[in-house]
């Protein structure tokens, strides 16, 4: 009986140790599973700058702005040679009242211009801002399947020093990335990526 006893035993020891070394090895076999992140660095800015796209639409945008400026300084000066001519003439004329009224309607629609150039330029500029990031985000996404990488993240560059104590505070709030390996940075794929998509 005793032996018996003895022998139930030792298979519920066993067992007891099969399933304590089958519970520990599969917590050590889903440890090796897990592996660290794969991480990859871009300087979103660098990108943005250097971008055949951004060159592109920089000397578009620049072409404009300059024949913005040349319309504007050519109504300028009609309104400054219209001032010349009115002060040459009597302010009881028939002649200074319409040309009076003439230079106050250049004058409005010189401030008119002014301000739709001003806005619109700014409206284009945002809406090229947000397209080109976007693009950029799906070109960084590209790279990093194709690296096999599980993270993406922003590197800035920074001028120093620094203007102003807000500036900082910016700078230290929105800092992603302190330090990388040159191995990490993936800009220049990324840069490549961007151009090459259409």
């Amino acid at each position: 009986m005793k032996s018996r006893t003895s022998v139930v035993f030792a298979v519920l020891v066993i067992v007891l140790l099969f399933g304590v070394y089958h519970e520990f090895g599969d917590a050590a076999s889903s440890k090796k599973d897990f592996l660290p992140a794969r991480i990859g660095v871009v300087n979103v800015q660098q990108v943005l700058l250097a971008g055949d796209k951004n060159k592109s639409w920089d000397t578009i945008i620049r072409g404009e702005g300059e024949r913005m400026r040349t319309e504007l300084v050519q109504l300028r000066d009609e309104i400054v040679a219209g001032e010349g001519k009115l002060k040459t003439k009597s302010p009881d004329s028939s002649d200074y009242t319409r040309l009076e009224r003439e230079l106050m309607e250049k004058a409005a629609n010189l401030k008119a211009k002014e301000e739709f150039f001003q806005q619109d330029m700014m409206s284009r500029q945002h809406r090229w801002a947000e397209k080109s990031f976007r693009e950029v985000l799906t070109a960084a996404e590209t790279v990093a399947k194709d690296k096999g990488l599980d993270i993406v993240l922003v590197r800035e560059d920074y001028q120093w020093p620094v203007n102003s104590a807000n500036e900082l505070v910016n700078i230290m709030r929105t800092s992603k990335v302190l330090y990388n390996s040159e191995e990490l940075d993936i800009t220049d794929a990324v840069l490549a990526a961007w151009n090459a998509a259409k």
